[in-house]
């Protein structure tokens, strides 16, 4: 039984050191600023067509849209699986069992407008916001949330910000 228990946590381990730049470059991934727990696109466009790309990209990328209000300019989309978004098999188990959901928000500037992209994972029981720990070491779920965030931000095409 023991063997097994070993065999299982060192398995874990091994899966446990893919990387986030299977996801997003390691240069993006230096950027962010340690602790950011939003991804923010400006654009030069207005808040009502903005909000009409991001829900657009957002249902074109398979998110279920779960509540929308077009007064306020916000989608919250359902619960979807961190291992069908990466897509990719070097994705550590751990993340194969995490749902993320997207809040976007988009505001309305002096030229133009910001989407702003936060998350909740939730992880068998637990629920809850993330933040990016990039420069910590080792293994690390947020990670890869974080990263599906900036994924999305980077198709609007827009300047991007962490806060």
């Amino acid at each position: 039984m023991k063997r097994i228990s070993i065999i299982t946590v060192i398995a874990l381990l091994l899966t446990a050191c893919a990387s986030t730049k299977d996801v997003i470059p390691d240069s993006i991934a230096n950027s962010i600023p340690k602790g950011a727990t939003e991804v923010i696109v400006s654009s030069p466009l207005p808040a009502d067509s903005l909000y009409q790309n991001v829900y657009h990209n957002l249902v074109l990328d398979g998110y279920s849209i779960q509540h929308t209000s077009d007064k306020m300019h916000q989608i919250t989309t359902s619960g979807r699986n961190l291992g069908d978004i990466i897509k990719n098999s070097k994705v550590p188990v751990m993340v194969e069992g995490t749902t993320l959901t997207l809040n976007v928000m988009v505001i309305k500037g002096h030229t133009g407008s910001e989407a702003v992209f936060a998350g909740n994972c939730k992880m068998g029981i637990f629920t809850g916001g993330f933040s990016a720990q990039w420069r910590n070491g080792g293994y690390n779920v947020y990670k890869y949330a974080f990263a599906c965030l900036i994924r999305e931000a980077k198709e609007l095409k827009g300047k991007i910000s962490y806060k």
